[in-house]
């Protein structure tokens, strides 16, 4: 995948289906304080802003909006003693909505 012009080789392509999020699960069998990434719209995908939330252990801890047109932005997540991690991509409920975002450079520490 390219994320503003930049070539990714490993990471997440998480792409909204007709208005259906799209999501990614970590377990973190609780070794871990802090997931760190970068998000950022795909090139040549469709223009639409979204929404990445981020639920820790089922519960919604907080949530990013997501420009299409805006720079990648590097996010660093405390976990909060969770033992389960999911980022879940929404757009708008329009059924011609398939915008992708890429997470990538992903770690935990």
């Amino acid at each position: 995948m390219t994320v503003s012009g930049k070539d990714i080789t490993e990471g997440v392509f998480l792409q909204d289906n007709n208005g259906e999020a799209a999501y990614s699960l970590w377990n973190t069998d609780l070794k871990y304080n802090t997931m760190t990434f970068t998000v950022g719209h795909v090139d040549g995908t469709y223009e639409d802003d979204s929404t990445l939330e981020v639920y820790l252990d089922g519960e919604l801890s907080t949530s990013y909006d997501l420009k299409w047109d805006g720079a990648p932005q590097t996010i660093s997540l405390p976990l909060n003693r969770a033992a389960n991690v999911k980022l879940l991509l929404t757009t708008s409920p329009d059924w011609n909505s398939r915008a992708a975002y890429g997470i990538y450079d992903i770690s935990f520490s």
